[in-house]
């Protein structure tokens, strides 16, 4: 294979794995995935499952899984390349040639190339603004809004000069030329001319996740339009897929996201401390970012502007973050119109205290829709109340929607059971455009059917041991939390009953060790084809629990059980045995670590 790792890495990211498996099989909502009929093997009940958020496959009665190029592999009965050539033509990516012989990587050398330019610009206008006359505005307007040396040196923000070749110049001593520039987003034509792209204007660097510069955000000192202007699109840069200070974030250790609209938001916010923030980049929330928010947290407080437009962005981000499976709560900023300007009026710890009593986005949405309305007027009470009871209609949690429902009740004085009998009405109407599926099944009926069932028997019996079950069960939180493979590291180690465990295992330790949640696609490239589905299994082989902590830690427990008594069964020397057997005694207290 002539493509490079990270060329692989982007064309398979590029293609949502929902969208994909969609045009070949009739998929329905289950919890936080999707279910349907296997395409691979004849099955009445489904027991296909995909899950968005890990971008895999697993079918659990034939065995089948993996990521998006797996799947067209099988779908489509094409070797490797051919599926990525179909998936890479599908998201617009051009692919280099076979015959292009070691250009064949020129993509990869591209975006390469523009990491190395992004990251000298941005040295350039560092120095200008901390050390060249022409910068003194621009540090100066810094200052005024309250931001420290010592987080311009964090963030890496700088100032492009007021002219029109300052940057091309600079660029030009270190090999850049300007048609090269223009590539990188820096540089563009003008009277036929190059011309620095950003001029005149704070400067605030891109950052991926792995620390490379991918693109700039300018903003003008004064009232000149547009305000923003961020880097063009670029084989290193999609603005729908990035988020700003997420390689800040993202080593927070924190179970919530505070999602921002601004720059300056989130430094002034993360200049006090709070670094578990990220903004958009310049755009309303996409659904390539609520994706990869989910990556890193199942929570998100959101903390837009607080005038209508900011609103309007709310309500668009509340549904777009739910369809990717992530919890919202919304923060009210009192008094003023952003978390720039809270922060610098008040302070962390009042801040920490809102994004703490942030509402959840039902109640937010129904405490937004009161407030349009005259409730003492009562046919505005009437249509308020309709309204709400869509609200709480569309909500999957039919015991959150019983909750709302009875805080509506007292809050309007109108009887529950008026309320509850609107619900059922929408639902009614709904249910007239939906035919249910007999066949709908959850992905634990599934599972519990393919132990039973004859399909790859030897495979299953020899991994469906009850240790191995439990390490199946860990292996998925592990995925899914930090705290879970800290604890899991700390006492079961590398002690794994399955290869493939072990090494799922070491690369869930070593991702979070790095500060990011396991890269699915790269975990997957680890395994060969029949591996790769296997692992697709356990990835997908979660469930939902009230206190995950909880979950893992008698998880860890059954696991240390069984190593236990699979060792008792077999030693035969007296002196070991007993110890073996007070320390089996030890665990069921609660108490020696295997």
């Amino acid at each position: 294979m002539f493509y490079p790792d990270e060329l692989v890495r982007d064309v398979i990211a590029a293609n949502d794995i929902v969208d994909v498996v969609s045009r070949y099989v009739a998929l329905k909502k289950s919890g936080r995935g999707y279910m349907g009929l296997c395409p691979f093997h004849h099955e009445k009940t489904p027991s296909f499952h995909v899950s968005a958020d890990k971008q895999l496959y697993h079918c659990f009665g034939c065995g089948e899984g993996g990521s998006a190029v797996n799947f067209i592999m099988k779908a489509e009965k094409l070797d490797f390349v051919e599926a990525l050539k179909l998936l890479a033509d599908n998201a617009r990516i051009v692919l280099p040639e076979p015959d292009q012989g070691v250009g064949g990587d020129e993509y990869y050398k591209t975006k390469q190339r523009i990491y190395q330019a992004n990251t000298l610009a941005a040295r350039f206008f560092y120095t200008c603004l901390t050390s060249d006359d022409a910068g003194r505005d621009a540090l100066l307007y810094f200052m005024n809004r309250g931001i420290t040396t010592r987080t311009i040196t964090a963030f890496g923000l700088g100032f492009a000069p007021n002219s029109r070749d300052a940057l091309i110049t600079h660029m030009k001593e270190h090999g850049f030329e300007p048609d090269e520039l223009a590539v990188c987003g820096l540089a563009i034509i003008k009277d036929n001319k190059y011309i620095d792209k950003f001029r005149n204007r704070v400067m605030f660097p891109i950052i991926d996740v792995r620390g490379n510069v991918i693109g700039f955000g300018g903003r003008v000192m004064d009232d000149s339009v547009p305000k923003y202007l961020n880097s063009p699109e670029t084989p290193a840069f999609n603005k729908s897929r990035n988020l700003f200070a997420l390689n800040f974030a993202k080593n927070a250790q924190a179970d919530v996201l505070i999602l921002v609209e601004g720059y300056m938001d989130v430094i002034s916010v993360h200049q006090v401390g709070i670094t578990n923030v990220v903004a958009t980049l310049g755009t309303a929330l996409t659904e390539d970012q609520a994706k990869l928010i989910s990556r890193y947290a199942k929570n998100v407080a959101l903390c837009y502007d607080t005038d209508e437009a900011g609103i309007k962005a709310t309500l668009r981000a509340i549904d777009i973050l739910a369809a990717a499976g992530v919890r919202v709560n919304v923060m009210t900023l009192p008094g003023v119109k952003d978390p720039d300007e809270f922060i610098r009026k008040y302070s962390a710890e009042s801040f920490k205290q809102l994004a703490a009593a942030a509402a959840p986005s039902t109640q937010y949405r129904i405490t937004l829709l009161k407030s349009r309305y005259d409730l003492s007027n009562i046919d505005e009470k009437i249509r308020f109340v309709g309204e709400a009871a869509k609200i709480l209609a569309a909500l999957p949690n039919v015991v959150e929607a019983d909750a709302y429902a009875g805080q509506l009740s007292q809050s309007c004085d109108i009887k529950k059971e008026a309320i509850d009998a609107e619900i059922k009405k929408i639902h009614s109407r709904e249910s007239r455009f939906r035919r249910p599926d007999k066949n709908e099944t959850s992905p634990l009926k599934a599972i519990d059917e393919i132990q039973a069932g004859p399909v790859q028997a030897e495979l299953l019996a020899a991994r469906s041991s009850r240790l191995a079950r439990a390490e199946r069960l860990l292996l998925a939180l592990m995925y899914q939390g930090r705290p879970v493979a800290k604890k899991t590291r700390a006492e079961i180690g590398n002690e794994w009953s399955d290869h493939i465990h072990a090494e799922l295992a070491d690369m869930c330790y070593r991702a979070w060790d790095a500060g990011a949640p396991p890269d699915t696609i790269s975990v997957m490239a680890g395994f060969d084809a029949q591996d790769a589905a296997y692992v697709s299994g356990v990835l997908c082989d979660s469930f939902s629990y009230e206190d995950e902590a909880a979950a893992a830690d008698d998880l860890i427990l059954t696991i240390k059980e069984e190593i236990l008594r699979q060792r008792i069964k077999t030693e035969t020397d007296p002196v070991k045995l007993q110890a073996l057997l007070s320390r089996q005694a030890g665990l069921k207290r609660g108490g020696t670590p295997i």
